[in-house]
């Protein structure tokens, strides 16, 4: 399990106390640029990976291939396919390995409302956010399992996205016990990225929270079926 880090963050004593936590308990953090930059001018993202690089460093000393793992924020990899080919030569130059993701429920999406709701003391709310934050994962799970299966042929090793977020660390326990009833198997990192659809680069851009699934039925032209939804009226609208 995979924590992946913006650096700016660590500049707060909480934040860096965190990853201080997270490491000490044996789990390895990966670089995510110092402040969550997306790609639109290369110099400056380029500078905003290895700025990040020395608290990676700090942090987990000794081989530096445990760390040079990233995963692109929001998900974007190049808003032209120039400039993605220059990210991942760049990655590869330096060596890095990339996270994709091929299981996202968009679960930040829940925070927000968690704070109002619970700024309120609306108790009935944050019950309703607990019901539509399991029934999204438990739904994009079968979505995004299924859609590879039809993409690929057969059953892939998943690499699913979490945030870190109020809400989440509330959810965390109930989340990960719900997968399991689905029948889920917890692997490392290391383990799903021997499956070889971790090896193919679809070479698609832009992308803009695109898991990789969406980046091969893409570059295959693939008709992407109906794509489920996150509930994000109803989100918008508790506690307002």
């Amino acid at each position: 399990m995979y924590g992946f880090v913006n650096g700016k963050g660590a500049e707060h004593p909480d934040g860096r106390a965190a990853l201080e936590a997270w490491v000490a308990a044996g789990y390895p953090l990966g670089n995510h640029t110092y402040s969550h930059s997306t790609p639109k001018e290369l110099p400056a993202y380029f500078a905003e990976l290895h700025r990040n690089e020395p608290l990676l460093r700090e942090l987990q000393p000794g081989p530096e291939e445990r760390w040079k793992v990233f995963r692109y924020p929001e998900l974007r990899q190049g808003e032209t396919g120039e400039a993605h080919d220059a990210i991942r030569a760049h990655l590869a130059e330096h060596g890095y390995r990339i996270a994709e993701v091929t299981v996202d429920f968009g679960d930040f999406a829940w925070n927000e409302p968690y704070a109002r709701c619970l700024a309120r003391g609306d108790r009935g709310s944050i019950e309703e956010l607990r019901r539509s934050f399991l029934q999204s994962a438990q739904t994009f799970l079968a979505f995004d399992d299924s859609f590879a299966r039809r993409l690929f042929g057969r059953r892939i090793r998943h690499i699913l996205i979490l945030h870190g977020g109020a809400f989440d660390a509330v959810m965390l326990d109930e989340l990960l016990t719900l997968y399991e009833s689905e029948g889920i198997r917890w692997i490392s990192f290391d383990d799903a990225q021997r499956d070889p659809v971790y090896r193919h680069d679809p070479r698609v851009a832009p992308t803009g929270g695109d898991i990789l699934q969406e980046q091969v039925a893409t570059a295959r032209q693939t008709r992407i079926v109906p794509w489920v939804t996150m509930p994000l009226k109803q989100l918008a609208t508790l506690c307002r």
